[in-house]
Parts: C-alpha cells; structure tokens; sequence
C-alpha cells in the first residue's frame, strides 16, 4: 500500500515547475479597459501601414504608439500579442511595412516609416479613427525597427513627427553588421546625439541573440549624450532553463515565438517582462513617476517566479553612468 502511495504521488513531484503567468493588474497586465482591437492598413509595398485601435474606444483622445518591426516582419500578426496588448490598454498603435522584402535600398527605410506615421496621424483625427493624442507619442522598435526610430527620435522636426517621450529598443540592429557578409550593406544608423534631454530610452537585449550583437545598442546609448543617465538603461535579458517550457531569450522574443519548440507561440516571462517594461516606460513619459522604479530601479530586474518559488534569471543591468 505504501508502494503505491509512493508511486501515486511520484509524478506530481517530478513535474517541472511552471514559469510565471501574467499579472491581473498593473503595467504588463490584464486588467483591460477594452476587449478588442481593429487593424485598418492603407498604402501599398514599402508604403504600407497598419491603424491598430479599440474598437470600441469612446471620443477621448488616446496615447499613440510606434511600433517598428524588424527585417522583414512587414506584417503586424508577427507580434499580435504584444500589439493586442498595447491597444486594449488603450493606445492606438502605428505600424509601418517600411520595405517590401527582396533586394531594397535600407536607407529608405527610417523615411518610409516616418511618411506612414505621418499618413496614419491625419487619419486619426476622431472621425475617420479614435483621436490620437500626438503629446503622449512614444516608439518600439525591434532590431532593425529599434535603430529606426533611434534615428526617428534624434531628428524629429526633420521627419515631421512629434517628439516621443520615450523609446524602447529591443535587440537594436543595422543592415550593416559588424562582421561578414554585413559588411557590405549601407548602414541605416544615423547620429542619435540629438535625441533630446528628456526623452526616456530603455535598451534590451538578450543572450541567445543569433542575428545581431548587442554593438547597436551600445553604440545608440553612448551616443544619445544628451539624454540623462538616471533617463536611459541597458538590460540583458538571459535564457532560464529551470523548468518547463524553458524561458528563451533569443532574438524572436518580442513576437511570444522562439527557437525552442517546446516555447513556440507562447507567451512566457520575458515578454511580460517586456511589457510591463515599456507599459511603465510609457507612464513615466506622461507624468507617473510611481512607476519609474519598475524600469529605472531594482524593481526593474524582479521578472517574476517559477511555480516553485525559484526567482526567474534576474536581467543584467548593463547600464553605464
């Protein structure tokens, strides 16, 4: 009898412990005010842009947000959850194609996404979309989306867009990498040493990252000198094999889809992570300093707990003062 009490309970303690789940509340979580969301596109090719909004949102002006992808990811499905999350927290997010894919000119590129955010304004103007609010306008941008709106960001007058209040760089790359056949490209980085004081800029990378170094990152930091140093930060996000599925950190993070196939398509803790980053980034940018801490402090690098209680792998603080 003892024996099959043993063997009874032996699989239950033999389970991997469970990642953590989304919070019920607070920056990164699912208390949303609304329940869905619609994505209107316009343009053609390199032109091309997505409105993505509540669809049941009232007549108050809302927040907007950039969101420029990475190489190739022209379609705003490749982060749905991510994009669904912002705009049922009550952003209208604009997502630019910016390039058609195939043999392109990259220097076109931070153009192409300005003329679409641009195009998107005017038509959020309260009858044709919900009324953007251009004083609270922030940016994302994933590898080649994050050196895009860096450059955004240092020449806005140029672009003629707003001045966003805060960025967030995730996995910043170049078409001109550092190495091999890169080389060759024309580089897309222009001179961020006019991103003004002011502005908030958080920088992530990740340990498993396959197709771009973190040089990018490290480049637009040192060189946004005008921005304060308690006003930017550089994390490393690292992968976490302590249970099942393993939390990878790898360049597919932002889209909840990475290398591991036990992981593809889920949510796990680092996008949450993420999105609780750039949730308290946005509310600092339009006045709540109570929510500074959950980026710029120790709050920062707390990324919740496996089901057993473990602390998942905390970031490395990567910024320099």
């Amino acid at each position: 009898m003892l024996l099959c009490a043993a063997l009874a309970i032996g699989p239950a303690l033999a389970e991997s412990p469970s990642p953590p789940t989304q919070s019920e509340t607070g920056p990164g979580g699912k208390d949303y005010p609304y329940s869905r969301t619609l994505a209107t596109g316009y343009g053609e090719g390199d032109k091309r842009y997505w409105i993505i909004e509540p669809d049941q949102a009232g007549e108050q002006p809302l927040p907007v947000v950039l969101f420029a992808h990475g190489m190739g990811l022209t379609n705003h499905g490749a982060y749905r959850s991510w994009i669904n999350h912002l705009v049922r927290r009550g952003n209208i997010v604009i997502y630019p194609a910016y390039h058609t894919g195939g043999l392109v000119d990259p220097t076109t590129f931070t153009g192409n996404t300005a003329q679409a955010v641009r195009e998107a304004l005017e038509r959020c103007d309260g009858r044709q979309h919900k009324l953007a609010d251009t004083g609270r306008f922030t940016m994302v941008g994933h590898s080649l989306g994050g050196t895009i709106i860096a450059n955004l960001a240092a020449r806005p007058d140029h672009f003629k867009l707003p001045a966003p209040h805060a960025l967030m760089l995730l996995q910043p790359g170049d078409t001109r990498s550092d190495k091999g056949l890169g080389a060759l490209f024309p580089k897309i980085t222009e001179d961020h040493g006019t991103i003004p004081q002011g502005t908030l800029m958080l920088i992530v990378d990740v340990e498993n990252d396959y197709f771009v170094s973190s040089k990018a990152g490290q480049r637009i930091y040192d060189n946004a000198e005008q921005v304060e140093a308690d006003d930017k930060r550089r994390l490393l996000l690292r992968t976490d094999e302590h249970g099942e599925p393993a939390i990878i950190a790898d360049h597919m993070l932002p889209m909840a889809w990475t290398t591991n196939q036990a992981s593809q398509g889920r949510v796990n803790a680092y996008d949450l992570a993420i999105w609780r980053w750039f949730d308290a980034l946005q509310a600092t940018a339009q006045g709540d300093d109570t929510q500074r801490e959950l980026v710029f402090g120790e709050a920062a690098l707390d990324v919740g707990r496996w089901s057993d209680g473990t602390p998942v792998r905390r970031p490395v603080d990567r910024q320099t003062k």
